[in-house]
């Protein structure tokens, strides 16, 4: 505090020593004062200063909350460094499965591939087709990979608002999107396909073996989101449905 401040707000030094000394906490509770002091040389004494008289080393105390601030940057590089890593992770496995559907030579080979090569692609255990309703338009022999939901599941699983929801930790999974591995799912994606509005809106359920391996990163969401874009988009192309 100058003494021009002090001066303004009557106060003197002796007061601003009675505040500190009433509130020892005080630069613990705002170590960015430290970055405003001048801090005396380590060994510097003071007129008068009695010989066995207690010496507080400020500057210890204000290396101390650099080293800490250092630490916090370096933790906090370190995470953001981790998070570009998953996400380029993602984009790959996304970006491999989005060209493996788009290199699909028939609306049969383009189904297969969801139901058997998708998986491999993006790394994960199982990934499934859903389709609302018992009337979806397609011929028996075209439904092989395609699951059929009851009316009104996707919006109970996702909300009405939502699009995707990605799951950690999951301890029980739908039976009724994984089937025989449910049981060994422990995350999962589960994206809402818009397909036209001249048919059921679908589900493209992702689950994994792994606890933590389906991120819920808001970054490899807008990936994911990608996928199912695309898948809903080729869907509607294969089947010659209006968009939206």
């Amino acid at each position: 505090m100058t003494q021009k401040v002090i001066d303004r707000l009557g106060l003197t030094e002796r007061d601003v020593l009675d505040f500190l000394a009433k509130n020892p906490d005080f630069l613990m509770r705002h170590p960015e004062v430290c970055k405003m002091l001048m801090a005396p040389d380590r060994f510097q004494g003071r007129e008068g200063l009695a010989d066995d008289s207690p010496v507080v080393d400020l500057q210890h105390f204000m290396v101390g909350s650099l080293q800490r601030e250092i630490q916090d940057l370096k933790k906090q590089g370190g995470d953001l460094a981790h998070k570009m890593r998953t996400s380029h992770d993602y984009q790959h496995r996304v970006f491999n499965a989005v060209g493996l559907l788009l290199n699909s030579s028939c609306f049969e080979h383009f189904i297969h591939n969801i139901a058997y090569e998708l998986a491999g692609c993006l790394n994960v255990d199982i990934v499934t087709l859903n389709v609302e309703g018992k009337h979806i338009g397609l011929s028996k022999d075209k439904m092989s990979g395609v699951q059929v939901l009851p009316e009104g599941t996707v919006d109970q699983i996702l909300g009405v608002k939502n699009d995707i929801i990605v799951e950690q930790n999951v301890t029980l999974a739908d039976k009724a999107l994984f089937g025989a591995v449910t049981d060994i799912i422990q995350s999962q994606a589960l994206m809402r396909l818009k397909i036209s509005p001249a048919s059921p809106q679908g589900l493209l359920a992702v689950g994994s073996k792994l606890p933590e391996d389906l991120s819920v990163d808001a970054s490899i969401q807008g990936q994911l989101l990608f996928l199912a874009h695309t898948v809903q988009s080729l869907l509607r192309l294969w089947l010659d449905l209006p968009p939206y």
